[in-house]
């Protein structure tokens, strides 16, 4: 069968001594580009909008300007709804193909701030409305916009992040967007990875549009959807750990649900394998992605693959340097998780330690990377002056709101 999708996997070493030892996996994930892979599927999307009263002013009026722009872009085939809450959730535009866009702007420009956000409502009106028409031949997301808490409905962020997962299992995905200093900007990026999506923080409100714009046109590239792997380690080799995911299953059989794949993009997973007794041949794992095409009449389909390496007891071979392409993911990964681990550390009040992990991730990645790999440079760069920001200038809910969205742009690889 010829596969929309292909999967590679690379050992960071070729061999094993027979009393095991660590290894890292790095799994590729690769799409088609766009003129290969033929027209892009209908979109069927909900954007849920806060209007409570702190939306007044700039907030509000960009956030318009960007509904606007998105019923523009709609095309025949598109469907769209249009939610909007405060400590009541209206559906001023039910989903609907988008025939009259000038209608629906006049729509748009009638929704006014109110009273207290119930952002449960909202999120659970907008999955209502894209569910009767999601299928495997449209890609269906909810966009939620916001500027403040979860204050009125159901506020526990265990419970909303438990929806989220459930409705992407059901094929229905979740963006998030957090405008200003005031949102809760741990649910938002919790609720965008149980939910595939994204995680935009908008720090100036007239950036909404702009922000607008960039989800779109991911939506308008995906090639694949319900993307789902499956380790299944051999006995005596276990997962212990996917490195920027927090894998389901068990060590033996890990399960990690990933987000949309774009056309020509890939996908990086690092895996990390426990080898406490190697198995007989080398054979050390197998593995099975799922997943359903973004097409018109797109089946789910699957591919798999083993993954396997020598067992030797050969000094010279045992001493071969791992694999720098592998080595380069396990370093940016690494550096990755550094971001958030500041910020536990910053919420804990120790902020010289913050600074040091950032600095300390900063040197590994300078020290430990190839001459002109500019990804890791451009990181190190990043981790750096944030980590000189922080010994100078206050740490606030906008620094910390900066450093959660680069933790997470950084973990999808971003």
């Amino acid at each position: 069968m010829t596969h929309a999708l292909t999967l590679c996997t690379q050992l960071d070493r070729t061999c094993i001594p027979p009393s095991g030892g660590e290894l890292y996996l790095l799994v590729t994930l690769a799409a088609p580009r766009a003129e290969a892979s033929g027209g892009r599927p209908p979109l069927n999307l909900a954007a849920v909008m806060d209007r409570s009263g702190s939306m007044a002013g700039a907030n509000l009026y960009f956030a318009k300007q960007a509904l606007r722009f998105l019923v523009d872009q709609m095309a025949a085939a598109d469907r769209l709804a249009i939610v909007s809450y405060d400590d009541e959730v209206h559906v001023p535009f039910p989903s609907q193909l988008v025939a009259q866009k000038d209608a629906v702007k006049l729509l748009v420009d009638g929704i006014t701030a109110g009273g207290t956000p119930n952002l449960s409502g909202g999120l659970a009106a907008g999955m209502q409305q894209i569910r009767p028409h999601a299928g495997p031949e449209r890609v269906s997301r909810v966009l939620l916009m916001t500027d403040g808490l979860a204050n009125a409905g159901v506020t526990d962020p265990d419970v909303l992040v438990g929806w989220a997962t459930a409705w992407r299992e059901q094929g229905l995905g979740l963006s998030t967007m957090g405008v200003g200093p005031h949102f809760n900007e741990d649910l938002l990026v919790a609720l965008a990875e149980a939910g595939g999506g994204n995680f935009h923080y908008i720090e100036d409100p007239d950036r909404i549009p702009e922000v607008f714009q960039e989800e779109l046109q991911g939506l308008l590239q995906v090639a694949a959807q319900g993307l789902h792997l499956t380790i299944e380690a051999e006995p005596g080799v276990a997962v212990s750990g996917v490195l920027g995911y927090r894998p389901a299953g068990t060590p033996h059989r890990a399960e990690v649900a990933l987000s949309d794949l774009y056309a020509g993009e890939a996908k990086h997973v690092l895996v990390r394998l426990s080898v406490a007794a190697p198995p007989a041949g080398g054979k050390l794992a197998r593995l099975a992605l799922a997943y359903v095409p973004a097409a018109a009449g797109g089946l789910p389909e699957s591919i798999e693959a083993e993954v396997s390496l020598d067992v030797t007891d050969d000094p010279a071979r045992l001493r071969e340097p791992p694999d720098e392409a592998v080595m380069r993911h396990v370093r940016l990964a690494e550096a990755g998780a550094a971001w958030d681990e500041a910020v536990e550390l910053a919420d804990r009040g120790d902020l010289q330690g913050a600074a040091i992990r950032l600095f300390r991730a900063a040197e590994e990645l300078e020290m430990q990377s190839a001459a002109g790999d500019a990804g890791a440079l451009e990181q190190a760069r990043a981790l750096r002056a944030q980590a000189e920001a922080m010994t100078t200038a206050p740490y606030d809910a906008t620094v910390r709101k900066r450093m959660r969205q680069e933790g997470f742009r950084r973990r999808r690889g971003q």
